[in-house]
């Protein structure tokens, strides 16, 4: 689902015993399905790290180690960072002709976020696994700084950061829905 909203990561999850895992991802972002999905333009990266916290479930066997250990409900902090460009429009105001222009800009957009989730992993076969998780937390973020008069927010403005979403200075909630599919390396 990543190029559909214009990124495509790369996940890594190391169980370090039954109940715990270590997970990595990093993501690249501008990559997308068409240009009306590009985000405008967008194009950076972002990185997550998260140790993972499971519940060891009764029915699973000792035997087969890849749902020993990768398998279950889990809870999950993380942290979060994207760094991109991309295009946006401010409004500024022309002294001379005493009219707001809008402008075409291209700037640097940053984000960070702590988050707690909690989710569930299957693992179909020993071959591939299916993880659902939702994740709430704390977050911020820099935008374009412009010397110019211009009449915009950006502080203000919940964004979607691709590693996370945030709701902006007025609101620093920080979230992510996350949907992966992965492939079991024996």
């Amino acid at each position: 689902m990543g190029p559909v909203f214009g990124h495509l990561s790369l996940g890594y999850q190391h169980a370090l015993n039954s109940k715990r895992a270590l997970i990595a991802e990093i993501g690249f972002i501008g990559i997308h399905l068409s240009e009306s999905l590009s985000y405008n333009n967008s194009l950076g990266a972002f990185a997550r790290l998260g140790y993972r916290f499971k519940k060891v479930s009764p029915n699973t066997s000792i035997n087969d180690v890849c749902n020993y250990n990768l398998g279950g409900f889990y809870i999950q902090p993380e942290v979060a960072f994207s760094s991109f460009k991309r295009d946006y429009t401010i409004t500024v105001f022309n002294s001379l002709s005493n009219v707001y222009v809008n402008e075409l800009k291209n700037g640097q957009w940053n984000s960070g976020a702590f988050l707690v989730g909690a989710g569930r992993q299957m693992v179909i076969k020993n071959i591939f696994s299916i993880d659902l998780s939702a994740a709430v937390g704390l977050g911020f973020s820099t935008y374009p700084n412009t010397k110019e008069n211009y009449v915009t927010d950006f502080g203000n403005l919940p964004g979607y950061y691709f590693s996370h979403s945030y709701g902006g200075i007025a609101f620093p909630l920080a979230w992510k829905l996350s949907f992966s599919v992965g492939l079991l390396l024996k």
